[in-house]
């Protein structure tokens, strides 16, 4: 059942910034840029843990990966 309403949501959130960006076509790349940050967003704090993780179990300092992370997230921002 659970996944039935996971599936529910997430067909009507879909659907709703469907129609959302068809009404503002206008300004569709702001949220075309609004959403691809987002996303970028929540890909780094998903690695984020495993980087910690990693770090600690091969005793690294974990500042270089951060480095990498927060470098290659500004390299993919720019036009």
């Amino acid at each position: 059942m659970n996944a039935v309403l996971l599936s529910l949501a997430t067909f009507f959130s879909t659907l709703i910034g469907g129609l959302l960006a068809l009404k503002f076509r206008d300004r569709l790349h702001f949220v075309l840029s609004f959403t691809a940050g987002v996303l970028l967003g929540v890909v780094s704090f998903d690695i984020l843990p495993e980087i910690f993780a990693l770090a600690h179990e091969h005793e690294i300092d974990p500042v270089g990966a951060m480095v990498a992370l927060v470098v290659g997230f500004s390299s993919l921002s720019r036009p």
